[in-house]
């Protein structure tokens, strides 16, 4: 009895970390989770599949059995509890197939786009590529690449998680005032950008942009923001060894 007893918890739990994995109105909250609150949430959404199971169960044994009828499923009755337990996680697999196929689309955007907005570097990776605008990546060794994001970060995504861009500029932060020094500018791509309301070949085309992809580590990542160009522009102005002059300075003679 013990055996069956860990079998069915076991199976709950499982049930309820496949609601947890793949819901989409749960998934995004696993990346935040340690690994004692994980499972105590997949204990917790496990127990309504569990207890579907153990109501499968009476429906397609007890039931039967009681009104005379032969059972849909025939089985010796030690092996009941067992098909009981395993039957746990697949209806929860069943009912997260059911439940995100019913989602419409502007559900399933509006549920990435709150659990991108809980952590402030997803939240700029949210508004990147709501507004199309590019990002600027400062890393550990001071390169800085300003791109469009290609793949993001599922949100709260931790640990080895990389973020994917569409590079249009790179350079490195100075080593005294760390202002940025744009040297490479990517024209291929924008090339290719601009080329994006014409007629050519679509699927040729992010193929070709595909090619340009870069990914970084987000632990390298020391910090992200939206780029613009005529922002970035002025900043770079006003810190030139130029505008760093007094007023009334006189070049020398």
């Amino acid at each position: 009895m013990l055996d069956v007893t860990a079998l069915l918890l076991v199976m709950g739990a499982s049930a309820g970390f496949i609601l947890c994995d793949q819901l989409l109105t749960l998934k995004y909250k696993i990346p935040r989770e340690d690994g004692q609150r994980l499972y105590l949430r997949s204990v917790t959404y496990g127990a309504p599949c569990l207890i579907a199971a153990i109501l499968l169960k009476v429906l397609l044994f007890a039931i039967p059995s009681m009104i005379g009828v032969e059972p849909l499923i025939v089985v010796t009755p030690d092996l009941v509890p067992i098909y009981t337990a395993l039957s746990a996680p697949l209806l929860a697999y069943l009912f997260t197939l059911v439940f995100n196929y019913a989602l419409s689309e502007e559900k399933r955007i509006d549920i990435f786009r709150q659990a991108m907005l809980k952590d402030d570097f997803d939240a700029v990776l949210w508004k990147s590529m709501d507004t199309y605008q590019p990002i600027l990546i400062s890393l550990e060794n001071r390169k800085v690449y300003v791109g469009l994001v290609a793949d993001g970060l599922e949100p709260g995504s931790q640990g080895n998680s990389y973020l994917t861009i569409l590079p249009l500029l790179s350079g490195f932060r100075t080593t005294e005032k760390m202002n940025i020094e744009i040297s490479a500018v990517y024209n291929p791509v924008i090339d290719l950008l601009e080329e994006a309301d014409n007629n050519s070949d679509s699927l040729a085309r992010a193929e070709s942009l595909a090619a340009y992809y870069m990914a970084f580590p987000r632990s390298k990542i020391i910090s992200l923001h939206l780029f613009n160009d005529h922002l970035y522009a002025n900043v770079t102005k006003q810190n030139s060894p130029a505008a760093q002059r007094p007023k009334n300075y006189k070049k020398p003679a």
